[in-house]
């Protein structure tokens, strides 16, 4: 983080700021005594990333204040749209699961509907099938409908 902060030509209340953090703690980061954590290492990272991709820092060069303003601003959206987009995956994924396990479930439905019908040939079992057969088909255009299966 030190050598960082020397590249911006930032003092360690600066850095703290550009980090989120405090003057104190980043201090304690500086000399190892303490651990950054997530959101402060992932910030760190975004940091470096982001002067990895520019010419290198010259003596002479400043960044001015409104520069890390917006740079901030840049990297907490983009922190914002990750776990935004981490929480979509999600509900997706289970979206994803029920939708498996229904079709699994209406997989069988069908089985036993088909084994009925052949099994049970007489008058007394075909409105039952008939019945089930459509209670099926319903659950069916429901779910395709609802998405939410």
């Amino acid at each position: 983080m030190k050598k960082l902060r020397a590249q911006l030509r930032l003092t360690q209340t600066d850095m703290a700021k550009l980090m989120g953090s405090s003057k104190t703690k980043a201090s304690l980061y500086e000399k190892g005594l303490r651990s950054l954590n997530a959101k402060e290492l992932n910030m760190l990272s975004a940091i470096e990333l982001l002067m990895s991709n520019s010419a290198e820092i010259q003596a002479t060069d400043k960044i001015s204040l409104n520069d890390q303003k917006a740079l901030v601003s840049m990297l907490k959206k983009l922190t914002y749209d990750q776990k935004r987009a981490t929480q979509k995956h999600e509900i997706i994924s289970e979206k994803l699961s029920r939708m498996e396990e229904t079709y699994a479930s209406n997989r069988k439905l069908w089985l036993l509907l088909n084994e009925l019908k052949t099994n049970f040939k007489g008058a007394t079992a075909n409105p039952y099938v008939g019945v089930l057969e459509i209670r099926c088909l319903e659950k069916l255009k429901s779910c395709a409908i609802n998405f939410l299966c």
